[in-house]
This record gives C-alpha cells, structure tokens and sequence, in this order.
C-alpha cells in the first residue's frame, strides 16, 4: 500500500522552534503531535529541524 505525500513540515517546524524558545513544552508536544496526525513521520521532523539547525550555524559562522 502507498501512503499519499507527506504534508509540508515547515510550519510544523516553526511552531516546534518557537514553542521551544517560549519554553512551552505543551506546544511542543501538540506541535509534534499535529505533525505525526498529518502524516510527518518524526524522524523526518528531526532532519529538517537538524537541516534547519546546521543552517543557522553555517550562516551564524558558529561552525567555522
């Protein structure tokens, strides 16, 4: 059986970043929660956060 096409994890991603800057791990979890329900497997969350993460510091100069 297929699955149909994974929904777009950037806005699940930016709610995840900003639940965790607010320290408010019950939006994180409903974040990560909504992500899975629309079909985003967790593990493809933690790339893209990894991906946004690396991108931030390559831009930052932190990992020079």
């Amino acid at each position: 059986m297929k699955l149909p096409p994974a929904a777009d994890p950037q806005p699940f991603i930016d709610r995840i970043l900003a639940s965790y800057r607010d320290q408010n791990t019950s939006a994180l979890r409903s974040a990560i929660s909504d992500a899975h329900d629309s079909g985003i497997p967790v593990e493809h969350l933690i790339t893209v956060l990894a991906a946004n993460l690396t991108d931030s510091l390559n831009q930052s100069g932190a990992l020079s």
